[in-house]
């Protein structure tokens, strides 16, 4: 089975946070990789816009959330570009 550059780098990633907490945890006395791996090189995301449609139905099913924040915070998305990291970053 063939898997992505990126699933690759996301599963070593996470043996290496694992790692890094066994040795946090006295479990491990060094990471053994520590410096060891490097990521591989990933191509660039396509990049996809939303159709105007499909942003109104969009706020529309945000509309009928039980969420009184899910149509402002998509609309603040939609908006500015913004992260949703970035959205919730100082609140």
């Amino acid at each position: 089975m063939e898997v992505s550059t990126a699933t690759v780098n996301r599963e070593i990633a996470c043996l290496s946070v694992i790692l890094s907490y066994a040795v946090t945890e006295d479990k491990l006395a060094k990471h053994p990789f520590r410096g060891k791996l490097k990521s591989l090189k990933e191509d660039p995301k396509e990049r996809r816009i939303l159709t105007d449609d499909e942003i109104d139905r969009l706020l529309a099913t945000a509309g009928k959330s039980d969420s009184s924040f899910l149509e402002a915070f998509i609309r603040i998305g939609l908006n500015t570009g913004m992260r949703p990291s970035e959205i919730l970053a100082d609140i």
